[in-house]
């Protein structure tokens, strides 16, 4: 501890735990003290050491009843240790080999019993010594006896000792109570800042004291569970799934049970309110959909509708557009006088419309349209739109569909053939049907891409008669490594998206 000079007086200081400053000086290992333990930790130590002291000075510990009426009788440890050296020097003294003499009855009894743990004749007789004087000797003996004279000196010296100690200690302790009394004052200025958090979701990003802090996430938890109740009825909500719901049928499928819907939570997994949200919405979209089965089918026209099924393909040779019509319809059902019509248009938004027979050619040949004077560029690709009617010749019911589909034309086949290398990558672009557009300008766009498919590592572009081949290659690139090359084709306005080859380097 570093001492510092009070601030105040003693009075008026603030008091500070002492659990709160710590020892600052070196270990002292006799009494387990160590760098930085508290100062409740130093005091305490101290006062065990010192209590321990006192215990083994303290005169009412020594039994004296076998020397004669000690006087003066001794009123210190100082005095008794004094009276034990007077008492070991007069019989170091005068007896010369002899044993000594018992002075009256009493110190005769008491020397008898003595006389049971003595061997030889005093001052040189051998007694046993106390347990805290007793060690191991170099051949490994357990030493439990000494010379009463050298007995009597190992007692001296250890009272000196401990007298030494128990001054320093005191002087020790009286420094410290100095120290402790200095930091008080010194600290009872001290303000403890209150620590801060960082919050994201009670206050975002925002630092805010930690009280401040607790006491709004109390104040959030206690609404949330007012909200939610107990976990106790959170968990008695979620047993309430209905008994054998797992192998219970579908609405919207009898012939499969509940438990085979996909993410479907079964019985032998099921404790958690995330569970039961899961299952419910997995059985209403099964009555949803069971439901809308129901309105579909029973007694509406929507549901008679839904029987007349058409989807469309088509395919272009020179200027002849082929459409094949695919699905059912009801006997009953034929196309519709008006309504119905297939809508053409080219990428370039040139639409050509015609009225197709659809009903009697479903699963049939091929509609044929000769499209040479409908104002459509004959190389680019088409759009296809069936607005289809069809009339229940019955009831009278007329139903309706739109219908979609892409043909794509052959007049612009153009492909890029790679050759890789090293650390290049040759590439030919050619078309097999350049001849029909070759009085048209023709861009294309070659484009080779890192292996993420997205980077572009290279680019050309070229402006030609489409009749002739392009050969033209990629450098600078890394050995063995993969890349993904395409081109694109442009014939006016309206661009063909290539689709991407994998090519690796050597």
């Amino acid at each position: 501890m570093i001492p510092v000079k009070p601030s105040n007086n003693q009075q008026n200081c603030n008091p500070i735990s002492s659990n709160c400053v710590i020892w600052q000086g070196p270990d002292i290992a006799c009494i387990n003290l160590q760098k930085g333990d508290t100062v409740s930790d130093v005091t305490y130590k101290l006062a065990v050491e010192l209590c321990d002291i006192l215990d083994q000075t303290n005169l009412t510990s020594f039994d004296l009843s076998c020397f004669d009426p000690i006087c003066p009788k001794p009123e210190n440890f100082h005095d008794l240790i004094q009276f034990i050296i007077d008492k070991l020097c007069s019989l170091n003294n005068c007896c010369s080999g002899a044993t000594p003499v018992v002075q009256s009855s009493s110190t005769a009894k008491t020397m008898s019993v003595a006389s049971a743990q003595t061997t030889g004749n005093c001052p040189d007789c051998i007694i046993t010594i106390a347990p805290c004087f007793q060690y191991t000797d170099t051949f490994g003996n357990n030493i439990t006896t000494m010379n009463i004279a050298d007995y009597a000196a190992a007692i001296g010296t250890k009272v000196c000792t401990l007298s030494t100690q128990f001054a320093a200690l005191q002087t020790t302790v009286s420094n410290h109570g100095t120290r402790i009394t200095n930091l008080e004052n010194q600290l009872s200025s001290l303000v403890i800042p209150i620590p801060v958090v960082n919050s994201t979701c009670l206050y975002p990003s925002t630092s805010v004291q930690i009280t401040t802090f607790c006491q709004a996430l109390e104040t959030q938890f206690c609404a949330l569970r007012t909200a939610t109740g107990l976990p106790a009825s959170i968990t008695s909500a979620v047993s309430k799934q209905c008994a054998g719901l797992d192998n219970s049928p579908m609405l919207s499928n009898p012939s499969q049970v509940m438990g085979l819907i996909s993410g479907w939570v079964p019985q032998s997994s099921y404790s958690t309110a995330a569970d039961a949200i899961n299952n419910i919405w997995l059985t209403v979209c099964d009555m949803r959909a069971a439901l809308q089965n129901v309105l579909n089918n029973c007694c509406n026209d929507a549901a008679i509708c839904s029987t007349v099924s058409v989807d469309l393909s088509g395919s272009i040779s020179g200027t002849t557009l082929s459409i094949l019509f695919t699905g059912s319809a009801p006997t009953a059902f034929s196309d519709c006088v008006s309504g119905l019509s297939l809508v053409i248009k080219d990428k370039y938004l040139n639409t050509y419309q015609v009225t197709p027979v659809v009903i009697s050619n479903l699963n049939g040949s091929a509609v044929t349209f000769n499209i040479s004077t409908s104002g459509l560029q004959t190389w680019s690709d088409l759009d296809l739109t069936l607005n289809n009617c069809s009339v229940d010749s019955v009831t009278g019911l007329t139903c309706t569909s739109v219908k979609t589909a892409t043909v794509s034309n052959p007049l612009m086949p153009f492909t890029i053939t790679p050759a890789p290398n090293t650390t290049y990558i040759d590439y030919t672009i050619s078309n097999s049907a350049s001849a029909v557009v070759s009085a048209l300008t023709t861009t294309i766009y070659a484009y080779l891409y890192a292996a993420d498919q997205t980077t572009i590592v290279g680019n050309a572009t070229f402006v030609n008669d489409p009749n002739s081949t392009i050969n033209q290659t990629f450098s600078g690139l890394t050995t063995a490594t993969n890349y993904y090359i395409k081109c694109d084709v442009q014939i006016g306005t309206y661009i063909k998206q290539g689709t991407l080859q994998l090519v690796t380097t050597l």
